[in-house]
């Protein structure tokens, strides 16, 4: 009887013993969240929406993760109805409410940089990487930041922090690849995407770049020859291609086959919005202005994410073609306030060319003083009159679509008409610089009749990096007598002078540390001749002090700091000095041979062998590096 009641009872403990165990709240959590991801791939955000909110009634618990769940849902709801403003809204109430969230900042960064909002995506990218330096997404997009600020120099700087410790890896090696080929360095950048694609032959970006770094130097056969070899595209890589295809056949003037190369691209969507641009440059290169300013009317109608920048083509189009009235109208679609201040000298010059000169001074006389100086210089550059005001659209309108080939020439033709203008100069040392051609651009800024400070600055730059250093130096010299108090001239002879004549070199640098005692560079090379040439602790130590007040996060002070303390017999100090260096650039030679070099002294030979086999390894050039070998070889 006992046996027939256990048997009966047994059955319904077991259903009992389910039922309760589906309906633990961990259980329940996990069932809707799986509903609601699934849910939200069909598609169907509202049924996704409550299962969350179930899934979070469910246990109670509250955490980030469940949070970051809605929060995308939600903003994959706002950027499907087109308003990314409440997307990004929402994410900053996100980050405030869970401020150590790395996920949620990135996130936040996106949406800001997308939108426009740079300083808010780099701030939130300076937090995360504050504390996590190593964070792959968020220094990527930190470059991509820069790049969008036109600071190509720190896009760099910060793609090459990841390239010091992943020196093989493609997601460090395509973003370096094309901020380099952005700046115009082809041949360091061919050098990158040869390494990838003799790993990948298919990689479609490193193509894609490759055919890039080509035209950008305007070799059209070798071009063309990459794309010939693409036989492979996947059809998402279509477009691209045709894009391609269509610069190339541009560049070399064959207009009509660069258009038919867009073919299939020309109905007006948001999914053809490369191709249509692409089609509207080779319209206005043909002079076909009225029908380039449709393709961007066409465009801006398809999609609202594109109708600034094409209302912005739309007004430097209208500037070449002599009719500045319509120019005006596409600048009051955009809006144009004291907030948008990259776009008040074209409204100033869209003043002039109509004849109104007193409405172009008194937009100006309603700027603050930070603006209106540069405006007033702005219009004053202007006075050649509406030709030159066409030209000099014409030459932003090729320059603000990246078309660096049809930017030159049209700068060449405004400088062969405009000698003596300031702003063709101006342009004209631009376009040589991009190209690296510094002998040039010094020549063409040297004829400026009345250069200010700035200009003698960039001229100084320039005739440096073109080897021409006794004109560089003669320069130096007469801005530093002709701007006493000016901050860093005093720097730049020292750096001339210190491996001529060192005490003539000192007395620079200490000269520029009394206009400014926290120069890092003047601090860093006195530390390190006094520190290491000299032997001289002693006289290294003020400036030492004096770095150490500043902690700055340079590794390259770092590794002065420590390797000054181990030659004067401070070898622990020096270790961790210079360990911290290499935290921030693990694959640095010069460092690693300074800390096995230290090792060695310390007795810690095994791990010495390890870090010198690494250094000498490296691709990187570096000064010690006989020294390093002779250290291995005694070891």
């Amino acid at each position: 009887m006992k046996k027939l009641l256990l048997l009966l009872i047994l059955p319904v403990l077991a259903v009992a013993a389910y039922l309760v165990w589906q309906n633990l709240p961990a259980k329940r959590h996990a069932k809707h969240m799986i509903k609601a991801r699934m849910y939200a791939k069909e598609n169907n955000l509202t049924a996704a929406r409550l299962e969350y909110e179930k899934a979070y009634q469910a246990d109670g618990v509250y955490t980030p993760y469940a949070d970051l769940e809605v929060l995308n849902l939600t903003n994959r709801v706002n950027l499907q109805d087109k308003n990314p403003a409440e997307a990004l809204k929402n994410t900053r109430l996100f980050v405030q409410a869970h401020p150590t969230n790395k996920e949620g900042k990135i996130i936040l960064a996106q949406l800001a940089f997308q939108a426009g909002e740079n300083e808010i995506a780099f701030a939130a990218l300076n937090s995360i990487l504050e504390k996590d330096p190593w964070n792959f997404p968020a220094r990527l997009l930190l470059a991509d930041v820069r790049a969008k600020q036109g600071r190509l120099d720190l896009a760099e700087q910060q793609v090459r922090f990841l390239f010091g410790k992943y020196p093989d890896s493609v997601r460090v090696l395509l973003p370096l690849s094309e901020v380099l080929v952005q700046q115009g360095r082809v041949a360091e950048s061919r050098d990158l995407l040869g390494r990838i694609l003799a790993r990948n032959p298919r990689n479609p970006k490193a193509r894609i770049l490759m055919i890039d770094s080509y035209l950008k130097d305007r070799n059209i056969d070798s071009a063309q020859a990459v794309l010939d070899d693409w036989k492979d595209a996947d059809p998402d890589q279509q477009q691209e291609l045709q894009i391609r295809k269509a610069r190339i056949y541009s560049l070399g003037n064959r207009l009509p086959e660069a258009k038919a190369a867009l073919q299939a691209y020309r109905e007006p969507k948001a999914a053809n919005l490369q191709a249509l641009s692409e089609l509207a440059i080779i319209h206005a290169k043909n002079g076909s202005f009225d029908s380039a300013i449709a393709v961007y009317r066409a465009m801006g109608e398809a999609s609202p994410a594109a109708r600034v920048n094409a209302e912005n083509m739309v007004y430097y189009l209208h500037m070449k073609n002599q009719n500045p009235a319509r120019a005006l109208e596409a600048l009051k679609t955009l809006q144009i306030t004291d907030k948008r201040p990259g776009l008040m000298p074209p409204l100033v010059a869209a003043y002039l060319a109509i004849g109104q000169e007193n409405k172009a001074d008194d937009f100006i006389r309603e700027q603050p003083d930070s603006l209106r100086k540069s405006l007033e210089e702005f219009k004053a550059q202007m006075a050649p009159g509406k030709d030159f005001i066409g030209q000099w659209a014409l030459i932003a309108y090729y320059a603000t679509n990246h078309q660096d080939w049809w930017a030159f020439q049209a700068t060449e033709e405004l400088y062969r008409k405009w000698p003596r203008s300031e702003l063709a100069i101006l342009l004209m040392t631009a376009q040589f610089s991009t190209l690296g051609r510094d002998a040039d651009a010094a020549k063409v800024l040297a004829t400026l009749d009345k250069p200010g400070l700035t200009h003698k600055a960039a001229l100084l730059k320039l005739l440096g990096k073109s080897g021409q250093s006794e004109k560089a130096m003669a320069l130096a010299e007469k801005m530093a007598k002709e701007y006493p108090g000016l901050q860093g001239i005093n720097a730049t002879l020292a750096d001339y002078w210190m491996k001529r004549d060192k005490a003539k070199a000192i007395g620079y640098y200490e000269k520029e540390l009394a206009l400014n005692p926290g120069n890092i560079v003047a601090l860093n090379n006195l530390a390190w001749e006094f520190g290491i040439a000299q032997s001289n602790l002693e006289k290294a130590a003020p400036y030492l002090d004096k770095l150490e007040t500043i902690q700055n996060l340079d590794p390259r002070i770092m590794d002065t700091m420590g390797w000054i303390l181990a030659m004067n017999g401070k070898l622990e100090e020096g270790e961790r000095r210079i360990r911290n260096a290499l935290d921030l650039v693990p694959d640095q030679p010069a460092f690693q041979y300074h800390l096995a070099f230290i090792l060695v002294k310390s007795g810690k030979k095994e791990e010495a062998r390890k870090i010198l086999d690494s250094a000498l390894a490296s691709r990187f050039p570096f000064d010690d590096r006989k020294e390093a070998e002779k250290l291995l070889a005694q070891m």
